[in-house]
């Protein structure tokens, strides 16, 4: 009975020993990724804020001439723009990053970005972070989150397209079911 005992005791400190562990790991969690953030934006250069400013003030020029996007994006390379875009309010496939990335693979002739920065002046959606992804892209700066840039309903959109990607295709809100060649015949 003893021994029971002793036994139950063990199996009570593991089990609390990893749930600390857990809440540990997960409190500092926040602190790491801050802390890589913090890094990251040391490391930027007078030439990142200038960019960033450039991006800026067009969306600014953009807006006092009547024209309105919803932001816009340039692509840099060895310290040259080789790619501009601008995002069409109308459209929901002309994201200032889509248009940049075109125009960067137009002058570069390339459909790799390496050795790239996009600038832009909001957060990159799902899409087109995939995109950016795809071209492999260095380094994305922006200035605004992209929740505060039209409020929930953006946020909205876009949490629902990072939930759907981490869970099975056929679990996710918009179900996919993949076909065989003898589900055809």
């Amino acid at each position: 009975m003893r021994a029971e005992i002793q036994f139950i005791i063990l199996l009570l400190f593991l089990f609390y020993g990893s749930y600390a562990t857990l809440v540990v790991k997960k409190d500092l969690e926040p602190q790491r990724i801050s802390q890589r953030s913090q890094q990251l934006k040391k490391d930027l250069t007078e030439k990142d804020y200038a960019f960033m400013n450039m991006v800026l003030n067009d969306d600014d020029g953009a807006l006092e001439k009547g024209e309105f996007s919803s932001s816009g994006s340039v692509i840099v390379k060895n310290g040259k723009i080789v790619g501009r875009g601008k995002g069409l309010l109308v459209d929901p496939m002309s994201h200032a990053e889509v248009q940049a990335v075109r125009d960067a693979h137009g002058h570069l002739g390339t459909t790799s970005l390496d050795g790239c920065v996009l600038y832009s002046s909001t957060q990159p959606c799902p899409m087109c972070l995939s995109l950016l992804y795809l071209t492999n892209v260095d380094k994305i700066v922006y200035f605004m989150p992209s929740d505060a840039a039209s409020g929930t309903a953006v946020q909205s959109l876009n949490q629902r397209v990072y939930s759907a990607l981490i869970r099975h295709p056929s679990e996710r809100t918009i179900p996919e079911v993949r076909l065989f060649r003898e589900d055809l015949d």
